[in-house]
Protein backbone atom coordinates (compact mmCIF):
# COMPACT_ATOMS: atom_id res chain seq x y z
CA UNK A 1 0.00 0.00 0.00
CA UNK A 2 1.54 2.91 -0.94
CA UNK A 3 0.74 6.53 1.26
CA UNK A 4 0.61 10.23 -1.01
CA UNK A 5 3.31 11.96 1.28
CA UNK A 6 4.41 16.10 -0.16
CA UNK A 7 8.10 16.32 -1.04
CA UNK A 8 9.19 18.87 1.21
CA UNK A 9 8.46 15.83 4.17
CA UNK A 10 10.40 13.64 3.18
CA UNK A 11 13.85 12.87 4.45
CA UNK A 12 16.56 15.10 3.48
CA UNK A 13 18.40 12.67 1.15
CA UNK A 14 15.55 11.31 -0.86
CA UNK A 15 14.60 15.27 -1.11
CA UNK A 16 17.95 15.83 -2.89
CA UNK A 17 17.53 12.84 -4.87
CA UNK A 18 14.48 14.14 -6.28
CA UNK A 19 15.99 17.28 -7.46
CA UNK A 20 18.85 15.26 -9.30
CA UNK A 21 16.42 13.26 -10.92
CA UNK A 22 14.84 16.52 -11.97
CA UNK A 23 11.45 15.49 -10.14
CA UNK A 24 9.12 18.96 -9.91
CA UNK A 25 5.78 17.68 -8.40
CA UNK A 26 4.87 18.53 -4.81
CA UNK A 27 4.19 14.95 -4.25
CA UNK A 28 5.54 11.36 -4.38
CA UNK A 29 3.87 7.79 -2.83
CA UNK A 30 5.79 6.24 -0.36
CA UNK A 31 5.53 2.22 0.81
CA UNK A 32 7.56 -0.19 2.36
CA UNK A 33 8.64 -3.07 0.88
CA UNK A 34 11.24 -5.93 1.21
CA UNK A 35 11.70 -5.97 -3.01
CA UNK A 36 10.70 -4.37 -6.50
CA UNK A 37 10.16 -5.80 -9.18
CA UNK A 38 11.04 -2.97 -12.15
CA UNK A 39 8.22 -3.30 -14.68
CA UNK A 40 7.90 -0.89 -17.17
CA UNK A 41 11.08 0.02 -18.08
CA UNK A 42 10.63 0.51 -21.50
CA UNK A 43 8.76 3.13 -24.43
CA UNK A 44 5.36 1.76 -24.43
CA UNK A 45 2.35 4.19 -25.85
CA UNK A 46 3.89 7.38 -24.25
CA UNK A 47 4.71 5.73 -20.80
CA UNK A 48 8.62 4.82 -19.39
CA UNK A 49 9.41 3.83 -15.65
CA UNK A 50 12.80 4.10 -14.44
CA UNK A 51 14.63 2.82 -11.19
CA UNK A 52 17.26 4.27 -8.77
CA UNK A 53 19.05 3.39 -5.67
CA UNK A 54 19.35 6.13 -3.46
CA UNK A 55 21.36 5.99 -0.44
CA UNK A 56 21.26 7.84 2.77
CA UNK A 57 23.65 10.59 2.11
CA UNK A 58 21.30 11.47 -0.81
CA UNK A 59 23.45 9.35 -3.53
CA UNK A 60 21.44 8.54 -6.92
CA UNK A 61 22.68 5.15 -9.05
CA UNK A 62 20.66 4.04 -11.73
CA UNK A 63 19.02 0.40 -11.38
CA UNK A 64 20.27 -1.23 -15.10
CA UNK A 65 16.87 -2.51 -17.06
CA UNK A 66 15.51 -4.56 -19.86
CA UNK A 67 15.49 -2.20 -22.56
CA UNK A 68 12.56 -4.06 -24.59
CA UNK A 69 9.94 -5.90 -23.92
CA UNK A 70 10.29 -9.95 -23.42
CA UNK A 71 8.06 -10.52 -26.64
CA UNK A 72 10.43 -8.49 -28.99
CA UNK A 73 13.97 -10.15 -26.87
CA UNK A 74 14.23 -8.13 -24.09
CA UNK A 75 15.67 -10.59 -20.78
CA UNK A 76 13.03 -11.09 -17.96
CA UNK A 77 11.45 -7.96 -15.93
CA UNK A 78 14.09 -8.07 -12.96
CA UNK A 79 13.12 -7.96 -9.31
CA UNK A 80 15.67 -6.24 -6.42
CA UNK A 81 16.23 -5.88 -3.32
CA UNK A 82 15.45 -2.87 -1.51
CA UNK A 83 18.69 -2.11 0.44
CA UNK A 84 18.34 -1.48 4.76
CA UNK A 85 19.94 1.73 4.70
CA UNK A 86 18.51 3.10 1.70
CA UNK A 87 15.74 3.56 -0.80
CA UNK A 88 14.40 2.47 -4.48
CA UNK A 89 12.81 5.64 -6.30
CA UNK A 90 11.14 4.94 -9.57
CA UNK A 91 9.91 7.61 -11.82
CA UNK A 92 9.29 8.15 -15.45
CA UNK A 93 6.51 9.37 -17.82
CA UNK A 94 2.86 7.91 -18.47
CA UNK A 95 1.39 9.42 -21.09
CA UNK A 96 3.54 12.32 -21.92
CA UNK A 97 3.64 13.55 -18.83
CA UNK A 98 6.17 13.45 -15.79
CA UNK A 99 4.95 10.27 -13.37
CA UNK A 100 4.39 10.16 -9.64
CA UNK A 101 7.34 8.84 -8.31
CA UNK A 102 7.56 5.93 -6.48
CA UNK A 103 9.49 5.36 -3.26
CA UNK A 104 9.98 2.13 -1.66
CA UNK A 105 11.90 1.86 1.57
CA UNK A 106 12.94 -1.50 3.46
CA UNK A 107 9.91 -3.19 5.32
CA UNK A 108 12.13 -4.27 9.02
Amino acid sequence: MFTKIQKNELPEPLQYALKRLNYRKKSASVSELESVTCSGTYWDGGSIRSYYTVNSNGEVNPIITPSAPPQFGGSAVPTVTVPKNGWIVSTGVFCGKTATAFIYGYKS
